[in-house]
């Protein structure tokens, strides 16, 4: 079955992925504490955690030599944040599998494993010269880099019928609208321009910062939980906004602000039913079918985060203690 493209790359370019990752050059010892988190009673350990944060670090630190050491401002900031996309990344995986190990069939669920060999092995024999340092050192090895590939061995799995229990999954998908802007002010604007009739398409297409900007705002089919939370709310939450109503989001997701129009909505669509041929705006090369298993991803994971108990905070001297599971990863729109 075809699969377009998903939230992370089929073949995940590796290194320009890591690459992208925050990093400080080194951090204080926390080998004392067992555990790093705790997942539905399942023990995250500290081990694994600081190997994880010490990846992301190296290779950061490779790609940008002026990062400063965590000792100073900048490079304590820095290292908190690669402390948190580890500990994210860990958990995460970790809440997909929860999920996934009871829809995937048996035999479904024992070729991730044998998938994500595959990858590694085609990605490690090609590992650029400038990280060959970390693989010498051990730091940058197949079983280190498997947790950032993972959850796209799942949803290759989840997206084939034959891989599901039952009658497969199902989603809530919607045709909408969308403009979104970086302030207020502009969206105010837009806003005015489209109760006084100003065509949708033209003033996404000239002011839109999203990806649905090359298709004039307008996507066809959109699953639940593939929109940043605050705007999946207003989408498909228990207050949903109505039909062929234009609203405008007083208060931004992480993309913008939104101007939102749901022409349509469909409860317990099945996957395998969605085109997977077609991307679900124009310049997103990712197809209905991928966005809605990334979308049953995310759901799952916001569902969870009231299980999730962080043993340690993660913060350094002079850094204030922020919050460790960012649930809302999807690119969107």
């Amino acid at each position: 079955m075809q699969h377009k493209s998903q939230r992370r790359p089929t073949v995940v370019l590796l290194f320009a992925l890591i690459g992208i990752l925050f990093a400080a050059c080194s951090g204080p010892n926390l080998s004392d504490t067992t555990n790093a988190a705790v997942v539905n009673s399942q023990d995250i350990s500290m081990a694994r955690f600081l190997t994880m944060t010490k990846l992301i670090e190296s290779v950061s630190a490779l790609n940008d030599a002026s990062l400063p050491s965590w000792q100073l401002p900048r490079g304590r900031t820095a290292h908190q944040k690669a402390q948190q996309q580890a500990l994210n990344l860990l958990m995460t995986n970790m809440l997909v599998d929860s999920h996934a190990k009871k829809l995937l069939t048996p035999a479904a669920w024992a070729r991730i494993k044998e998938l994500e060999d595959t990858q590694l092995k085609a990605l490690f024999a090609q590992v650029p010269a400038q990280y060959k340092l970390l693989v010498n050192q051990g730091l940058l090895t197949p079983d280190t880099y498997r947790p950032f590939i993972h959850q796209q061995i799942v949803e290759q799995q989840l997206i084939d019928p034959k891989n599901v229990n039952g009658n497969g999954l199902k989603v809530d998908v919607a045709h909408v609208k969308i403009i979104t802007v970086k302030s207020k002010k502009q969206a105010d604007t837009i806003y005015d321009q489209i109760k006084k009739g100003t065509a949708w398409a033209t003033l996404a297409t000239a002011n839109s910062v999203d990806s649905a900007q090359a298709a004039g705002g307008d996507i066809a089919v959109l699953p639940a939980g593939y929109l940043p939370v605050e705007v999946d709310a207003f989408i498909f939450g228990k207050n949903a906004i109505a039909l062929n109503t234009v609203y405008e989001m007083q208060k931004p997701s992480r993309l913008g602000y939104s101007i939102i129009e749901v022409l349509s909505r469909s409860s317990g669509i099945a996957v395998s039913a969605l085109d997977s041929t077609q991307p679900i705006v124009t310049n997103a090369q990712i197809s209905p079918q991928g966005a809605a298993v990334n979308g049953l991803l995310t759901q799952w994971a916001r569902a969870a985060s009231a299980q999730v108990n962080v043993n340690w905070c993660g913060n350094v001297s002079g850094v204030a203690c922020a919050p460790l599971l960012t649930l809302d990863q999807q690119p969107g729109t």
